[in-house]
C-alpha cells in the first residue's frame, strides 16, 4: 500500500485517508486526487549497512538467549540453568559434599532430581563448559558481523551455525 505525505510547517505529515478539498471530505480518494493536492508518494528509504548490522546483531542476540542454544537434556528433560543459577547451585553442592552429604536435590521448575552432590557439580560443570563454548561462538559470530562490509553479506550472514550440540545427560 503506498503512502503520501506533504511538508506542512517544516515537518513531515503523512496521509489519513481522508482528503478534505473544497471543504468536502473525500474518503479513500484516488491517487490522481492525492497528487493533485501537493501529496508526494513516501519512499522508503533503503537501510544503511550500520542498520542491517545493528539488526542481525539483535536477531543473533535473541538467538542466543532462545532454548536453541539455552538448553540441556537430563534424562531427556529439557532444562536450563542459568549463570548465576549454576554459580549457587555448584557452591551448594560443594559444601553438602564437604559435609558429607550423599544425596541432595536439584530443584527446576517446582519439580527436583536427587542426585549425589559429586554427580551435581559434574552436571553443573558440564553445563557450564557447554555455555562458555556457546558464549565463544555467539562473540564471533558478532566479530564477524561487525567485519562485513556489505549489505548483501550481512544479510545472508548465519549466525546459527557452528553452536555445539546441546547436552544430553
Amino acid at each position: 500500500m503506498k503512502r503520501y505525505y506533504k511538508e506542512i510547517e517544516g515537518k513531515k505529515v503523512f496521509f489519513n485517508g481522508i482528503l478534505i478539498k473544497e471543504d468536502r471530505q473525500i474518503i479513500n480518494p484516488s491517487e490522481e486526487m492525492l497528487l493533485e493536492d501537493g501529496w508526494i508518494e513516501y519512499v522508503q528509504p533503503e537501510p544503511s549497512l550500520e542498520q542491517i548490522k545493528f539488526n542481525k546483531l539483535m536477531d543473533l542476540q535473541y538467538y542466543d538467549k532462545s532454548d536453541n542454544i539455552n538448553m540441556f537434556y537430563y534424562n531427556s528433560v529439557p532444562m536450563w540453568l542459568s549463570r548465576e543459577d549454576r554459580i549457587v547451585i555448584k557452591d551448594r553442592f560443594e559444601r553438602e559434599k564437604a559435609n558429607g552429604i550423599e544425596l541432595t536435590k536439584l530443584y527446576y521448575q517446582g519439580q527436583y532430581i536427587e542426585v549425589s552432590p559429586e554427580v551435581g557439580i559434574q552436571l553443573i560443570n558440564a553445563v557450564a563448559s557447554y555455555a562458555d563454548k556457546c558464549f565463544d561462538i555467539t562473540e564471533q559470530h558478532k566479530s564477524n558481523i561487525n567485519a562485513l562490509t556489505t549489505k548483501e553479506e550481512v544479510e545472508a550472514y548465519d549466525y546459527t551455525v557452528k553452536y555445539p550440540e546441546k547436552l544430553s545427560l
